[in-house]
């Protein structure tokens, strides 16, 4: 995060620091305080910010551990989400809910099922 935003020597700063993305004062220079906010890196997790909204700034409100494949989708994925009337990133709904949005809908499940089925839920398969 630090290298992105900080470090123009850095191969992906043109996406970060170089576009104005920042880091929030609260985690800039206290590693404690993100690690406070954050909490370790789930396995196989990273640092995922929120494209939209606040995209210009790393903090408590923007970041979640997302996988990467949950970040690619994400990535490459038209637009947001809609689920009863509300439409979020697939990080907002991820962050909100607990549980791999992202990997639900590019496994086959529904935009509901995917955000408001609970962690360790698996859909009956077809027969």
């Amino acid at each position: 995060m630090k290298s992105r935003c900080l470090n123009p020597k850095m191969h992906n700063y043109k996406y970060y620091g170089g576009k104005g993305v920042k880091i929030c004062d609260r985690w800039l220079n206290s590693f404690n305080n993100f690690l406070e906010d954050m909490g370790e890196a789930p396995p196989g997790c990273s640092l995922d910010k929120d494209i939209k909204g606040h995209g210009l700034l790393y903090s408590k409100e923007t970041c979640c551990w997302a996988s990467k494949s949950a970040q690619m989708f994400a990535r490459n994925f038209p637009g947001a989400l809609t689920h009863d009337g509300r439409t979020q990133s697939i990080s907002a709904w991820e962050r909100e809910m607990g549980v791999p949005v992202g990997y639900r809908v590019r496994s086959g499940w529904s935009t509901a099922d995917a955000i408001t089925k609970p962690k360790g839920y698996r859909p009956k398969s077809a027969t």
